[in-house]
């Protein structure tokens, strides 16, 4: 995977009567492509260390059922709760 690093040129310098020459002018940015590792970190010491993926869980039930609710109806989580009770089955 590539990742774009992206630095301002320099300021330019001022130059005297002499020196003025028709050059076009580079753009403000320079682009400079890096080749990344994604399930790599670097540390100063440049030793490779590799990063632990976190397992997502799933959805509690409950929860998302009382959130349908709320948006459905328009209520807060709290009235929500109350309302969810009757209807949700495990």
């Amino acid at each position: 995977m590539f990742k774009v690093r992206r630095r301002k040129n320099p300021p330019p310098q001022p130059e005297t009567e002499d020196e003025k020459i028709d050059v076009p002018t580079p753009s403000p940015i320079m682009e400079e492509k890096v080749e990344t590792d994604t399930n790599v970190k670097t540390t100063p010491s440049k030793k490779k260390v590799v990063e632990k993926k976190v397992k997502t869980r799933k959805p509690n039930a409950w929860v998302q059922h009382v959130r349908d609710i709320a948006k459905k109806e328009g209520l807060t989580y709290k009235q929500a709760m109350s309302k969810a009770k009757s209807t949700y089955k495990k």
